[in-house]
């Protein structure tokens, strides 16, 4: 099986696929930017355990992050775990995909691993929109190159600098509002 790790600044995302390319199962959870190795491998430990999965069976892994000092954690938890080296998507990896811009190394993890995975789902010309802390707007054009995009503050971030800065929408009205108690029998 294979262990596809997307590491955002905000979220980190799990998908275990089987030999087929099928997704067998994923997980969520927050990105801590502080997590080392061991820390991430013992919440692994945790998933697989807790939907009674084998991590014997994970033979290879692929690491998407943005947050380098995740990568290394990410890497070595990895290595560790699977006896293999993981793939580490950069701008350098050979995706199948001409990064087609003055400096490819600007290009984030994230933004490659999308703009590869909508070229093969889609085929090219195709637009990626990727909303997280940050909203990419990534564009491969008809060849199947990767051109570059947008990247603009995400949903959350907007919202609380809208907020913030705004006086007549204070942050309390941005919250749900909580149902009622239910008044106590009398």
């Amino acid at each position: 099986m294979f262990l596809a790790i997307d590491v955002g600044n905000t979220q980190t995302t799990l998908g275990l696929f089987d030999e087929d390319g099928s997704v067998a199962h994923g997980w969520r959870m927050a990105t801590s930017h502080t997590d080392t190795s061991d820390m991430i491998d013992a919440r692994l430990h945790g998933y697989f355990n807790k939907d009674g999965l084998d991590q014997a069976r994970v033979t290879a892994a692929g690491i998407a992050c943005v947050v380098p000092v995740l990568t290394r954690a990410w890497y070595k938890c990895l290595l560790d775990r699977t006896g293999t080296e993981p793939l580490v998507v950069t701008p350098q990896t050979d995706s199948g995909m001409r990064i087609d811009m003055p400096n490819p190394t600007q290009v984030g993890a994230d933004r490659i691993a999308n703009a590869v995975a909508a070229r093969l789902t889609y085929g090219a010309p195709v637009i990626v929109v990727d909303f997280g802390t940050a909203t990419n707007i990534d564009v491969v054009d008809a060849t199947g190159s990767y051109r570059g995009g947008a990247i603009s503050p995400g949903l959350m971030l907007s919202a609380a600098a809208l907020f913030s800065k705004a006086a007549k929408l204070p942050m309390r009205w941005a919250r749900r509002p909580r149902p009622p108690c239910s008044p106590a029998s009398s």
